[in-house]
């Protein structure tokens, strides 16, 4: 017993001095965290962008017409069968009058404005129906309305000294008793099928009174 004793004692010194021999760098170093990382810096979030309104819109066809028209062929082909219109700015010829109210004001209107697109250099062309189509009579009675001291009638006849065109709807002499020779010169019944082909042409407005 005394000499496994011995033994042992020698085997517990032997281990003692080889792990005092084992150089520092062979011994497993603790586990070191990862060094801290500063965080990626963030974008700044983006401010509300502002609505584009129908006005930017005119401002970019009239500087660039031919894109403006692009973008309106996109919506075109995806409207269902919905056109939209696509007459910006200096692309207007002109514009396709028509009338069918009696009131002398409203003829007023139609007729003043009518002028005044003619002054600008742009086309003109009126088309008279129903109650409307009473300015197109000889013996039509006008009201002289202020502050023109004029009547609707009057500046009919002096759009069509300016050979402007002036047609008469031709359901509205059918269904009287007046004739083609009761209306004012100049005045003459309108063909459906070119008043569809002015209404199409495009550059024309089309305005209804």
């Amino acid at each position: 017993m005394l000499f496994y004793g011995v033994i042992l004692v020698f085997v517990i010194i032997y281990i003692l001095k080889k792990k005092r021999a084992t150089p520092p760098s062979t011994r497993s170093a603790p586990p070191q965290s990862a060094p801290s990382q500063a965080p990626p810096p963030q974008a700044s979030a983006p401010g509300p962008e502002r609505e584009v309104t129908v006005d930017d819109f005119l401002r970019f066809a009239e500087k660039n017409p031919e894109q403006a028209r692009s973008v309106v062929d996109m919506l075109n082909s995806r409207a269902g069968g919905e056109s939209v219109r696509s007459d910006f700015g200096g692309s207007i010829k002109g514009v396709f009058v028509m009338v069918t109210s009696g009131e002398p004001q409203t003829q007023m209107v139609a007729m003043s404005l009518s002028t005044q697109v003619l002054i600008k250099g742009k086309s003109v062309r009126v088309l008279l129906c129903g109650p409307g189509g009473d300015m197109a009579l000889r013996n039509s009675s006008g009201v002289i309305l202020k502050p023109l001291d004029k009547s609707p009638q009057m500046l009919l006849q002096g759009l069509i000294q300016k050979r402007v065109p002036v047609e008469i709807c031709p359901f509205y002499l059918a269904n009287r008793a007046e004739s083609e020779a009761d209306l004012i010169d100049g005045i003459t019944p309108a063909k459906p099928a070119a008043v569809a082909d002015e209404l199409l042409e495009p550059g024309i407005k089309l305005f209804t009174f």
